[in-house]
């Protein structure tokens, strides 16, 4: 993935060049040895949902100006107690 300095857009401190008007968003398989059914859908949705929410980006359904494509090789779920 790259992403371009001196831009407009800017979430979690990256910036985006002005002329990045579209994102491409690639399902990502579960290729773990855990197998969670939903894991796939959930992690490619919220991924595009974090971009319509936090950029002025336009998802596009094939080649966009920027393209995240990967596969989720590994995940672990652990419990956590919460304190306050």
């Amino acid at each position: 993935m790259s992403l371009f300095s001196c831009g407009f857009y800017s979430f979690t401190g990256a910036s985006i060049s002005n002329d990045i008007k579209t994102v491409y968003i690639d399902y990502f398989e579960n290729k773990s040895s855990t197998i969670n059914p939903t894991l796939s859908s959930v992690f490619t949705e919220t991924l595009k949902d974090y971009f319509i929410s936090n950029t002025k980006l336009n998802l596009t359904d094939n080649d966009g100006d920027l393209r995240f494509t990967g596969q989720i090789t590994d995940y672990s779920i652990k419990p956590i107690s919460i304190q306050s």
